[in-house]
């Protein structure tokens, strides 16, 4: 089994940091939203390899 590794130029946020870098988002959020911005929602991408072998390790 081949183990999965993060696409180039990114890293997966773990606890505990993942939960600081959720309250900075809220921050941002508040004070994007506060000064008249509004959200937008790129798109996400995830390696097609991911899915070819769902459930081969479960």
């Amino acid at each position: 089994m081949t183990a999965f590794s993060t696409s180039p130029g990114t890293r997966d946020i773990l606890a505990p940091d993942s939960e600081r870098w959720r309250a900075f988002q809220n921050v941002f959020a508040e004070v994007a939203l506060a000064s008249g911005y509004r959200y937008i929602i790129p798109p996400m991408f995830e390696d097609l390899g991911v899915f070819l072998r769902l459930g081969e390790a479960t």
